[in-house]
């Protein structure tokens, strides 16, 4: 599979004016960020009984990273419903379908969630 362009079936967006990244969330748990040339990494979030295993707070993140080629997933995850920029700290926060908050690092070269928060419903 190759990934060009605008993610399919976008559900959340946000931008960061200081590093001039975009994020993209989807209906099936991707986020895309994309910024200058050179920058545009793919991860996903998946959900907690899906393999390869959990992460922290029970999600997994998987990721992509390079020119926007790779292989795809088959595995659907919740879809991202929230997308917020922590400015000058290198952290995105996500919120997903399953009603989980995801603090993600921008530090290293791959995002990794560094911690999730699960809510339950009453």
């Amino acid at each position: 599979t190759i990934r060009l362009g605008f993610p399919h079936q976008p559900t959340a967006m946000a931008y960061d004016p200081i590093q001039k990244l975009l994020a993209i969330g989807t209906k099936t748990g991707g986020l895309r960020i994309l910024g200058r040339p050179g920058v545009n990494v793919h991860s996903r979030h998946t959900f907690a009984a899906d393999p390869p295993g959990p992460g922290p707070g029970g999600t997994t993140a998987t990721t992509e990273q390079g020119n926007g080629q790779g292989n795809s997933s088959s595995t659907n995850g919740p879809a991202v419903l929230f997308i917020q920029f922590v400015v000058n700290e290198g952290l995105v926060i996500t919120a997903t379908s399953d009603d989980t908050l995801h603090l993600w690092s921008l530090k290293q070269k791959r995002p990794e969630i560094i911690h999730s928060l699960k809510f339950t419903k009453e």
